[in-house]
């Protein structure tokens, strides 16, 4: 695994209007099933990916959370339901 030191280098975001940092590159999770949800969402943490586009609707968020490894620092969830 990749230390986080690695794994902090700069991601650009935008700031919304709540104050709230976002990416503006999020890594989408659309029609992929439960199981090779987990596996990307882990692989795209260790690549630098911060945001992690999903949606209950998608029926994959089981998968999502099972992809953020245990103590990964400051993994932030943000519901973009109310964004736009």
């Amino acid at each position: 695994a990749k230390s986080e030191e690695t794994m902090s280098h700069a991601t650009p975001t935008r700031t919304l209007s709540n104050g709230i940092e976002m990416p503006i590159f999020g890594y989408g999770v659309f029609q992929i099933d439960d199981a090779t949800t987990e596996r990307c969402a882990t692989e795209a943490l260790e690549v630098g990916y911060r945001m992690i586009d999903t949606a209950q609707a998608y029926g994959n968020e089981h998968g999502v959370c099972g992809g953020v490894p245990d103590g990964h620092a400051r993994v932030r969830l943000l519901d973009d339901a109310g964004i736009g």
